[in-house]
């Protein structure tokens, strides 16, 4: 039975490469940490900034003339019901 000896056929990298890689490396993780919050930060403040548009509409809504004559109608709509139903 013959002997299998392993040799190393692979290539040594030489110091240039190795540094390339390991710069890249660094290079590329801090890009992908830099959008990673760079999302996140642009999320929440879109998510703020929907929340204010909406409290704004409410508000808006809310002060029409059309609903205050809705809600004056109702309070004075329970007032009378509970008057009446003493």
């Amino acid at each position: 039975m013959p002997l299998h000896i392993k040799t190393d056929k692979r290539r040594k990298l030489t110091l240039r490469t190795t540094i390339f890689l390991l710069v890249s490396a660094v290079v590329i993780v801090s890009l992908l940490v830099t959008d990673l919050l760079i999302h996140q930060t642009i999320g929440e403040e879109i998510e703020q900034n929907q929340a204010d548009k909406a409290q704004q509409l409410a508000r808006t809504v809310a002060l029409t003339p059309v609903v205050l004559l809705i809600h004056a109608y109702e309070e004075m709509f329970i007032t009378s019901f509970t008057q009446t139903s003493h």
